[in-house]
């Protein structure tokens, strides 16, 4: 029973020594039209060259900060490669915040978003219920300004705007509309249950707890 002890000691040590280092990998998302902190972020990648390529989404990446009640979106396309794209665009983000596949409930949500790169990197955001009533503007300069690309925007939105609490499980999937729509992904949708991460120390105390626990139970199973 005692080698156990040692094993449950070793493994959970080791998580501590990672655990620093995985759960400040990804940087805390600030909306401010640079998009250096959605490295580490959860992604998905789109295949280009199937729209036009101001509509052409190659990547939709989502997140949340630790200590906040917004959901964090970063929306990339194709644009015109190695030329600075100035068109506008027009994304929605689709929330099927019941879970069930249906898109169209009145507890749902979609957002519509309007980025303008030509305009400081624009970024308008539409929250709308289900049924196509508007609940909510949000605007900044959160995109790529054309000079630098104009190929990248991010936005967000509050969970008590969507009337959703945190962990609650959501699909989603984004759209574009332009001389050809995309979506991303091109079938099926993203489930996602957006959870503020915590602090590394907080978790720590998690497992340190755990580990505790765990030798406690071996050592009364091995006196019982």
């Amino acid at each position: 029973m005692r080698w156990r002890c040692k094993v449950l000691l070793i493994g959970v040590l080791f998580c501590l020594l990672l655990l620093p280092q995985a759960v400040m990998a990804a940087d805390s998302i600030t909306l401010d039209g640079k998009f250096s902190d959605w490295e580490g972020q959860a992604y998905v990648n789109d295949p280009a060259y199937d729209s036009f390529p101001s509509g052409d989404i190659t990547k939709f990446a989502w997140a949340t900060n630790d200590g906040e009640n917004n959901l964090y979106f970063m929306i990339e396309r194709r644009g015109w490669g190695e030329l600075s794209d100035p068109l506008m665009s027009i994304y929605r983000v689709n929330l099927d915040l019941s879970d069930n596949g249906n898109y169209h409930n009145g507890n749902d949500r979609y957002l519509d978003i309007v980025y303008n790169p030509l305009i400081n990197g624009l970024v308008k955001v539409y929250l709308y219920k289900g049924n196509g009533n508007l609940l909510k503007v949000y605007s900044g300069y959160w995109g790529e300004v054309t000079p630098l690309g104009g190929r990248k925007c991010e936005f967000y939105v509050s969970m008590d705007d969507l009337h959703m609490f945190p962990a609650q499980s959501l699909r989603m999937y984004v759209n574009s509309f332009h001389l050809i729509n995309d979506r991303c992904p091109d079938y099926g949708d993203i489930q996602w249950s957006p959870i503020p991460i915590m602090p590394w120390w907080g978790l720590a105390v998690i497992f340190a707890g755990g580990l505790a626990f765990g030798i406690y139970k071996l050592r009364k199973r091995k006196t019982a």
